[in-house]
């Protein structure tokens, strides 16, 4: 018998009853789920006995989805897709229908991937088959078109690159492959952290080794590569395509299917000169029509990503008359293996991110472990040896490694100023002497902290246009930055311990080598981060 739920009490009525059993509130009776349209199921209604319908949340052709509450599981809320093969008319095209919904059953029953939606139940009824699974918050990224909240930044689009690189991974690692087949901003949910999950496993099919062609025509118009139109069998390098084709409409917000389907992609920076070229030529060689043009695989995609989240500033649009798309002559389009910097964190970087986790770690305690005994084994030799006791001054490092760590205007002065007056006062305090002068000290604070900044201010001039990554840059910025902890040094030590001490050409030097060693630590820092944001992973 079906029932469902009370609004007011919870109690389970039969479909038809006007007051509820328990409480005598009003009912108003949920939709019957017969006949062959979906979504009719209303409100309260219980399902298996067990699942509570909140509210319809997405209706198909064959299909909808609602949100329900599991009532053996706390009141858990999931989402429960429904599919009726009612509707379609011809025999085997319902049975086809069937399977496909129950491979997507199958498929995401066995897969646990941050970026896959988990499946807990799958029944049927009558002549209704349903899906229970992890309810995903958010908008897809065609909703977010829609809306017109396209095209999108550059470094979000990279990040989203870098989770859809990671999952369709996963998913080719499988045994056998499963090849998603449909990928495009549809099928691709976005939550509020900015995490993504794929959803839709409709027409994913497991790759068969040895067959030439596809035996089911499916995708969707712009996203689905050629080879899924009778060309060859769909396999990694399909979703490939699928996958720069949806970058394509992300970073213009152009319809692929639109503009000239069955035809190569034009170049994004068409549309958005913006664009790094090197995204461009990225997204260029993920839809070419020759599957063996293509990225091979999404690690070797997200390789040649990887060059882009440290790459070169991008260049000015092109000069008129130059083809549009083209990359620039002296910014050639990078290669896998072969980043486009000269910048040596970037290059530290993208070397660790090669190395595996055991490795990092290892690589983490023994530096760490290094610092630790140094500190301990050193302090006292360190301070029977008054060249450096009295002449390394380790607040030079904290300014330069502030700024590069943030590339943020009054961050790296103000750290400064902040270590310079508790580090002298803990430090004092800890050999039991006294700060000779207070007011000595914050004026050598705050003006060290000024010259900071200024130096900084200049540091666009110092690098004379150059980006970030070309020949040069990274030795002007270190070098600039030692020079002003040096200046630093000066203002902070002529108010507050004398002129002598200010001129001191051997604390000039290790300031120097303190403030240089600081941007490099701070840059290294910069560098992880943007990587981590932009979603890449170590392997």
């Amino acid at each position: 018998m079906s029932t469902f739920a009370c609004p007011a009490c919870g109690n389970l009525n039969r479909i038809g009853a006007k007051f509820c059993g328990r409480c005598g509130a009003a009912l108003t009776a949920p939709l019957s789920p017969g006949g062959g349209e979906t979504g009719r199921l209303g409100a309260n209604s219980l399902i298996r006995d067990r699942y509570v319908v909140v509210r319809v949340i997405g209706r198909g052709g064959m299909g909808a989805v609602y949100l329900v509450t599991d009532t053996l599981d706390q009141n858990r809320v999931m989402a429960l897709k429904e599919m009726s093969n009612t509707a379609i008319v011809d025999a085997r095209d319902r049975a086809m229908a069937v399977e496909q919904f129950r491979r997507e059953a199958e498929l995401l029953r066995r897969l646990r991937h941050p970026n896959l939606p988990i499946v807990s139940d799958e029944f049927a009824l009558d002549d209704r088959y349903y899906l229970v699974m992890e309810y995903v918050p958010g908008s897809t990224l065609q909703q977010m078109l829609d809306r017109g909240e396209g095209p999108f930044p550059e470094a979000r689009v990279v990040a989203w690159a870098n989770q859809l690189c990671d999952v369709l991974h996963y998913l080719h690692r499988q045994q056998p492959p499963i090849i998603f087949r449909d990928l495009k901003p549809g099928n691709i949910m976005i939550m509020a952290d900015d995490r993504l999950k794929l959803i839709d496993f409709g027409i994913a099919r497991l790759f068969k080794p040895g067959q030439r062609q596809d035996t089911m025509l499916l995708g969707t118009q712009g996203y689905a590569a050629p080879e899924q139109y009778g060309g060859g069998q769909s396999d990694a390098r399909s979703d490939v395509y699928a996958l720069g084709a949806t970058l394509f409409s992300l970073l213009t917000g152009q319809d692929p299917a639109q503009l000239a389907p069955m035809r190569a992609l034009p170049a994004v920076r068409e549309y958005r000169p913006d664009v790094s070229p090197h995204l461009e030529s990225i997204v260029l060689r993920a839809t070419r029509m020759n599957a063996g043009e293509r990225w091979q695989d999404t690690q070797e995609l997200r390789q040649a990503i990887a060059t882009v989240a440290l790459g070169p500033t991008p260049p000015a649009p092109n000069r008129p008359g130059s083809t549009p798309g083209t990359p620039t002559p002296n910014r050639p389009a990078p290669t896998p293996g072969a980043p486009a910097t000269h910048r040596v964190t970037t290059r530290l970087l993208l070397r660790a991110a090669g190395l595996s986790n055991r490795q990092l770690v290892g690589a983490g305690l023994g530096l760490l472990l290094a610092v630790v005994l140094a500190i301990v084994g050193l302090a006292q030799t360190l301070y029977r040896i008054p060249i450096i006791w009295n002449n390394v001054r380790f607040e030079s490092t904290v300014g330069p490694f502030a700024y590069a760590a943030t590339r943020r205007r009054f961050v790296g002065g103000l750290a400064h100023f902040v270590v310079v007056t508790l580090g002298q006062w803990l430090v004092l305090e800890m050999i039991g002497r006294e700060i000779a002068s207070v007011p000595g000290l914050l004026l050598g604070a705050v003006l060290s902290a000024a010259v900071i900044e200024g130096m900084i201010r200049l540091l666009p001039r110092v690098l004379g246009g150059r980006g970030r990554d070309d020949a040069g840059a990274w030795q002007r910025e270190a070098a600039w930055l030692g020079l002003a902890a040096v200046l630093a040094q000066i203002a902070l030590q002529w108010p507050a311990n004398g002129l002598a001490n200010a001129f001191n050409v051997v604390a000039w030097l290790f300031a120097f080598l303190l403030g240089a060693g600081g941007w490099f630590l701070g840059d290294l820092a910069q560098g992880y981060v943007y990587l981590k944001q932009t979603g890449m992973h170590w392997r």
